[in-house]
């Protein structure tokens, strides 16, 4: 049976706007990794939830990353601290 990604729905709040967001849901080191790496498209108001267990201070990278993306970085209590946008990187062979 192949591994599924797990997915949810999250709410951003700002202001008196709130946007609902499906999320796959990478809380593993093989997910993280392997990120959205070679999706061709996403929908609207779908992305990727990247977890960890404890506080992080690296960063993302766009190897294999078709599409544009914007990061968002959230603190533990899920309030946005930054939001980066990100432009693809095809790796050259």
């Amino acid at each position: 049976m192949k591994n599924r990604i797990k997915t949810k729905m999250i709410k951003i709040l700002s202001g008196n706007r709130e946007t609902r967001l499906i999320v796959q849901v990478a809380d593993t080191q093989r997910k993280r990794e392997k990120g959205l790496m070679f999706v061709g498209k996403l929908p609207e108001n779908e992305g990727m939830l990247f977890v960890f267990s404890e506080k992080i201070y690296g960063g993302f990278w766009m190897k294999n990353t078709l599409i544009p993306l914007s990061i968002a970085f959230l603190d533990s209590d899920g309030e946005i601290l930054k939001i980066l946008d990100m432009e693809p990187c095809i790796e050259d062979k």
